[in-house]
């Protein structure tokens, strides 16, 4: 659909794929993964999810948590809510 905002729209081509990376941005415990898989799927069902960590999980400054691949526009949406979450 027309999900995202105007500059991803008008700057990211149509049917560009990529992949994000999850990092730890300081060390803690991890919560929110059901809730990013959940906005992932919402945007998008075909982004493939993958989490190297869990929900309780104590992560440490720079660790991978995840990577999403997919359409690069879905990426971008679903990313920017998901964040908030994690």
């Amino acid at each position: 659909g027309d999900l995202g905002d105007v500059t991803t729209l008008s700057t990211i081509p149509e049917g560009r794929r990529a992949r994000a990376r999850f990092l730890a941005k300081d060390d803690g415990t991890l919560a929110g993964v059901g809730v990013a898989n959940e906005v992932a799927r919402l945007v998008d069902d075909r982004l493939e999810v993958s989490w190297s960590a869990r929900d309780g999980d104590r992560v440490s400054k720079g660790q991978v948590l995840g990577e999403w691949e997919g359409s690069a526009r879905s990426i971008l949406v679903a990313e920017r809510v998901a964040l908030n979450f994690l």
